[in-house]
């Protein structure tokens, strides 16, 4: 009775209002400014396959979801029981609109156009969703790759592990000097837009003054292969690298590895036993060759962290720009990420073009040439990988930095470095010098 009175309400309400209105136009306009959409919108949606087949044949699969079609189709088989409990849902509401169900393939291919960088424009277009389907779904799918246990960030550190990443970080070495480097360590700033009140207490502590934009401290550490073994997102773009290190999880993964294994970072860091930085000082070519060879053999496969950041940061253009989410979609979005990323360097995918063609690195190289006061965060969906932070840094709090821990870490980390730089002198090498560079210090 209720409905039908209110049916009724509402026909007598188009009846006076036509008749006020005259003209075709108006009467449009009139319809749009009284009347508010409460039946749901009709959307014919594109067949999946037809939408996938078309990108293949027209070579564009990869630029839209950046992996290779035999790579997506893995990826939609391991998520498809993850998102077919969330088809069930929408059964009702496809029957309300009259839109056919969306397919499992449709869900991650939307995702995926998401983060590769694409507009919610293009989804509701090229799938036939609404704007709010768009950024459920987008949910939903990271969400799912999150918790499955096959796309987790492993990192082992047995005996065997070791030494298998030790000899690839050493094929890479020229001569062969670096050999007990099993990880490269840096950070990367991911650019956000200034997050709301709601999300965290003190939001302008996430302008970095270097960067000059608000953004999160994202800390990478990878194997020699550019796959990502360890990462941690849990301060915000004012925090430095040193700091953010020491605060997440890296700190500990970092800090069990057994003698002489180790990690290299830049300058930013605190030189330990596991973890070896380059020689700090100026001009060392002229009064330390012997510590210029060895900053050298250090940044050349330190520099696999950048290569691995730059990969990471070409094929998910989300990170192109400021992200405009919920700092805890973020958080989400960027593990999301981080997955995707090592499932495609598997060796299974290694034909993908965007992702290997320009970053390929020869196996010999020539020797001439970056808190107080944390909130507990309850995400909606958690999970449980040890080598990610769970509880990040809502606070927009500076994780303040612990006096403790560099006390801690001392000059201890200074064996291997002069242990390498013994050998590298014993051997003696050393890096060319320009002219130029010669002149520029004479004056």
């Amino acid at each position: 009775m209720e409905d039908e009175f209110i049916e009724h309400i509402r026909r007598k309400r188009k009846l006076e209002f036509e008749k006020l209105l005259d003209d075709e136009e108006e009467e449009m306009m009139g319809y749009q400014l009284f009347f508010s959409r409460d039946e749901p919108l009709y959307r014919r949606r594109w067949d999946s396959q037809y939408l996938l087949e078309l990108a293949e044949n027209e070579g564009s699969f990869v630029a839209e979801y950046r992996m290779q079609p035999s790579a997506f189709h893995c990826l939609c088989e391991m998520l498809r029981d993850s998102l077919t409990k969330v088809e069930v849902k929408q059964a009702a509401c496809s029957a309300r609109s009259g839109s056919k169900p969306i397919s499992v393939m449709s869900r991650v291919g939307a995702a995926l156009i998401i983060l590769a960088g694409g507009r919610n424009v293009e989804v509701m277009r090229t799938h036939g969703v609404s704007m709010s389907f768009c950024y459920k779904n987008l949910q939903d799918v990271c969400a799912a790759i999150n918790m499955h246990e096959n796309l987790a960030v492993n990192c082992h550190n047995d005996i065997g592990s070791l030494q298998k990443r030790a000899a690839e970080f050493k094929e890479r070495s020229s001569y062969g000097i670096m050999e007990n480097c099993v990880g490269a360590v840096d950070g990367l700033a991911i650019q956000i837009k200034l997050p709301r009140i709601s999300d965290a207490s003190r939001p302008r502590e996430f302008y970095s003054g270097s960067k000059k934009f608000y953004c999160l401290n994202f800390q990478g550490a990878c194997d020699a292969n550019c796959k990502f073994i360890g990462v941690s997102c849990c301060c915000v773009g004012s925090t430095n690298d040193c700091v953010a290190f020491e605060t997440g999880c890296l700190r500990e993964l970092c800090g069990n590895l057994p003698f002489p294994y180790h990690w290299l970072g830049d300058a930013a860091y605190v030189c330990t036993e596991t973890l070896m930085t380059p020689f700090p000082g100026i001009n060392l070519h002229i009064f330390a060759p012997e510590k210029e060879a060895t900053n050298f053999f250090i940044s050349q496969l330190r520099v696999t962290i950048e290569r691995c950041f730059g990969i990471f940061v070409q094929t998910w253009g989300i990170f192109w720009k400021p992200m405009g989410y919920k700092l805890k979609i973020i958080f989400e979005i960027i593990h999301t990420c981080v997955r995707l990323h090592n499932f495609l360097r598997d060796p299974m995918w290694s034909n993908t073009p965007i992702l290997t063609s320009r970053y390929q690195q020869p196996s010999s190289l020539s020797i001439n040439r970056t808190g107080d006061g944390v909130d507990e965060v309850e995400l909606d969906h958690i999970w449980t990988d040890p080598l990610i932070d769970e509880a990040p840094n809502l606070t927009g709090i500076p994780i303040n930095e612990d006096e403790e821990a560099v006390e801690r870490n001392g000059s201890t980390g200074n064996t291997l470095r002069n242990f390498i730089k013994s050998n590298i002198e014993r051997r003696g090498l050393q890096t060319i010098v320009r002219d130029h560079h010669l002149l520029r210090n004479r004056k």
